[in-house]
C-alpha cells in the first residue's frame, strides 16, 4: 500500500470498491479526507488554507473526523499534528491516532464498504488512562458547499398530549429567522450559503436514526442506531447541523456513557450516496415526494439484511 497526494497533503490512501472511493489521511488525523462516486467530485469540504504543522491551535482540514463529548474548549480542540496509524484489514481499514496526551483518550475509525453505494463507519473512543471518564463519541462530516441538510423531526402523535414529547436544540448563535432555515411540521432543513457569515446551528433526539444531505442531484445519507432511552450530550442530542460561510456539518453522537481505563465506546454510521435527486429541496413536500421513499427503502433494506 503506499501513499499518494491529494490536494495539498502528500500521505494519503485512496481506497474503492469500484463505485464508491475514500481518501484517508495518514498525514494527521484521524481524517476521512474525500468521499464520492469513484472518479467524481468530492462529497466533502476540505479547508483550501494550508495546513500550518507547527500550530498550537486546532485547525479543522474538513473530511469527517472524531472527536468526543460534550464539547470543551481546552478538551475537544486538542490538536492532532500526529501522524495517524493507517491497517488494511482482511475487509475494513482501520485509522488509529496515537493516545491524546491531556485526555488519555485514543480515538479509532474503521470502515468497510458494506455495499455498492452504502459504507459502515465504526467510530472508536479508548480510555488509555487511569481513572474513568464521562464521554461520547461525536461523528462529524463536513459536507461541501452550497446544498441542503435535512433532519426529521420526533415522529407525531395526532392526538393531544399533556407531557412534551421532544426538543429542539438551540445554540447561543443560532438565530430561527435566518433565510436559510426552514422549519417544517415534519423535516428542518438547513441551506449552506457562502453568502451569509453568521454560524447556525440545531440539535434533536432523533428515534428515526437518520440525516442526509442534498447537493448537485446527489444525496448523502448517514443512519445511526439510536438509544432512545439513554442521556446524550448538549441537551440531548443525537443529530446535529452547523452551518457557517464555507460548509455546512452533518453530525452524530452517542450517549454519554462512563468509560473505565481501557475500555471503548463504539459508535456507528452507515453511510449511502444516491444519484438523481432534485436539485432544489425547500418544503416537507419535498422531502415527502423525493427523499422520505429513498430513506424508507434503505432503512427496511439494512433491517432485513441485519434480520438474516
Amino acid at each position: 500500500m503506499n501513499p499518494i497526494s491529494y490536494q495539498s497533503w502528500e500521505n494519503c490512501y485512496h481506497f474503492t470498491n469500484g463505485v464508491l472511493e475514500i481518501i484517508v489521511l495518514a498525514q494527521v488525523g484521524p481524517r476521512i479526507l474525500h468521499f464520492g462516486l469513484l472518479d467524481q467530485k468530492n462529497e466533502f469540504w476540505v479547508d483550501p488554507t494550508p495546513y500550518q504543522p507547527e500550530s498550537t491551535h486546532w485547525q479543522i482540514i474538513g473530511g469527517h473526523r472524531l472527536w468526543h463529548s460534550p464539547e470543551e474548549k481546552e478538551r475537544t480542540y486538542v490538536v492532532d499534528h500526529q501522524a495517524v496509524k493507517v491497517t488494511v484489514l482482511p475487509d475494513a481499514i482501520r485509522v488509529t491516532q496515537p493516545i491524546e496526551e491531556k485526555t488519555w483518550i485514543e480515538k479509532e475509525i474503521e470502515i468497510s464498504f458494506a455495499s455498492s453505494n452504502s459504507m459502515k463507519v465504526t467510530h472508536r473512543l479508548w480510555n488509555r488512562g487511569v481513572w474513568s471518564i464521562s464521554t461520547g463519541a461525536w461523528a462529524i462530516t463536513v459536507m461541501a458547499p452550497q446544498g441542503v441538510a435535512i433532519l426529521p423531526i420526533y415522529e407525531r402523535n395526532p392526538s393531544p398530549q399533556l407531557p412534551a414529547t421532544h426538543s429542539i436544540n438551540l445554540w447561543s448563535y443560532t438565530n430561527m429567522t435566518d433565510p436559510r432555515w426552514y422549519w417544517g411540521k415534519n423535516y428542518i432543513l438547513l441551506q449552506q450559503s457562502s453568502e451569509l457569515e453568521t454560524p447556525q446551528k440545531v440539535g434533536i433526539h432523533s428515534p428515526q436514526g437518520w440525516g442526509a444531505y442534498a447537493r448537485n442531484g446527489h444525496l448523502f445519507l448517514k443512519t445511526i442506531s439510536p438509544e432512545v432511552e439513554k442521556a446524550y450530550p448538549d441537551c440531548n442530542s443525537s443529530f446535529e447541523i452547523y452551518t457557517n460561510q464555507n460548509m455546512l456539518e452533518l453530525e452524530t453522537l452517542s450517549p454519554l456513557t462512563d468509560l473505565l481505563p481501557n475500555e471503548c465506546v463504539e459508535h456507528i454510521e452507515h453511510w449511502y450516496l444516491f444519484e438523481g435527486i432534485p436539485h432544489t429541496l425547500v418544503d416537507d413536500e419535498d422531502i415527502e415526494t423525493h427523499i422520505l421513499p429513498l430513506v424508507q427503502q434503505t432503512l427496511q433494506t439494512a433491517f432485513n439484511d441485519s434480520a438474516d
